[in-house]
């Protein structure tokens, strides 16, 4: 069996460079790439967002960062049971579950205002925040390498199903 290959963005900027933090921040929320611990990311090779690595790179040499990016397989930790990569999956889980539960969060306080809504002109702004909760719902189950579905996905899943159904039955 061919040994499955990874890559990793790992980087050191400043503090004092929080422009150019902030621009980085939001360029990979809207890739595929997952945070495994701060300053290094991680996309399986093969994945289109590969590219959009090599691209975050170039962004934060561009800033003046140090950048490392490594390509490779994964090496048990002598002494210890499991795959390597199930432990990976994981550690990135943990940080896709932070998002769920932050998206579950936001999609609950819409639904809370939603239901205090009285004209249907008012339901405008909020089809367009479950819009964009949405495709960052979806981008994260993207990047959700785990064979089994979490609790906080389902939750979050619910609360953005529950509030276009708000939406929905207001907008009749």
């Amino acid at each position: 069996m061919a040994e499955k290959q990874w890559y990793f963005l790992i980087f050191d900027l400043e503090r004092s460079k929080g422009t150019d933090r902030v621009a980085f921040f939001r360029s990979v929320s809207k890739t595929g790439i997952t945070r495994v611990q701060n300053s290094v990311y991680a996309v399986k090779a093969g994945d289109d967002e590969v590219e959009d690595l090599m691209r975050l790179a170039q962004m934060l040499k561009s800033a003046g960062a140090d950048v490392i990016v490594l390509r490779g397989g994964l090496c048990s930790v002598p002494g210890t049971k499991g795959s390597p990569e199930d432990d990976l999956i994981e550690m990135m889980g943990s940080v896709l579950d932070g998002r769920y539960e932050k998206i579950r969060n936001e999609a609950r306080a819409i639904n809370d205002e939603v239901k205090k809504l009285k004209a249907k002109g008012e339901a405008i702004k909020y089809i367009r925040r479950v819009k964009e909760i949405k495709n960052r719902f979806d981008d994260a189950v993207k990047t959700d390498a785990r064979d089994v579905i979490s609790n906080k996905r389902n939750l979050a899943d619910a609360e953005i199903t529950d509030v276009v159904v708000a939406l929905q039955k207001f907008a009749q």
